[in-house]
């Protein structure tokens, strides 16, 4: 599986619009529209919006170098 695929199958990041942009090793790129669903109480983007962008941009990264197998291992078919 290719780390830019890893928001395919994580249905939070969907939900959030989260795509990974870019991989290599060690990085990656992540991004978000941000909309009005993203917004907390006092009109600012909620933190939990931003530390799932990270997480996903982290897990993408580290993933680079997993086998296939490794990054499917919920779903080995």
């Amino acid at each position: 599986m290719n780390p830019t695929k890893v928001t395919e199958k994580d249905a939070f990041a969907k939900l959030l619009g989260i795509k990974i942009t870019d991989v290599s090793e060690g990085s990656a790129t992540s991004e978000i529209s941000i909309n009005e669903q993203h917004l907390n109480g006092m009109g600012m983007v909620h933190g939990g919006v931003i530390f799932t962008l990270g997480d996903m941009a982290f897990a993408a990264a580290a993933s680079v170098n997993l086998p296939s197998t490794r990054l499917n291992a919920r779903n080995p078919t």
